[in-house]
């Protein structure tokens, strides 16, 4: 593994660092879970290159990977709730991520239907 390889992956693992997965079985912390890294990393592959800031791509990963567990008729709101800090930046990027989210989404329930687990972030000194 090259030299920016092992970077990125020294900065994937602090971005993940800051979150846990819920499960059936209880919480545990992301960073321990190298198969999950393994899985949204996978999830996110052909997204990288759009979402070129890794904290907001793996903020819209975990984002997306949650809200592909939403009833239907909550999926609008929880999108509104999300994207409303980013309506200042304007339509075209509000818009561009609202279908962004969506294909994610779309793509979790396709390639992972098995993964019953959702997450959650670490608040300050947890």
């Amino acid at each position: 593994m090259g030299s920016s390889a092992k970077k990125q992956r020294r900065i994937d693992n602090q971005i993940l660092g800051q979150f846990f997965i819920e499960s059936q079985a209880g919480r545990a912390r992301l960073k321990d879970v190298e198969e999950v890294k393994e899985i949204l990393i996978r999830l996110g592959e052909p997204f990288a290159e759009v979402i070129t800031d890794r904290e907001l791509f793996y903020f819209f990963l975990i984002f997306s990977w949650n809200l592909s567990f939403a009833p239907e008729d909550k999926v609008d709101e929880e999108l509104e709730n999300f994207l409303e800090p980013y309506r200042q930046i304007g339509d075209r990027f509000y818009k561009a991520s609202r279908e962004l989210i969506l294909s994610i989404s779309e793509r979790k329930k396709k390639l992972f239907p098995h993964e019953h687990y959702t997450f959650g972030s670490f608040a300050q000194g947890e």
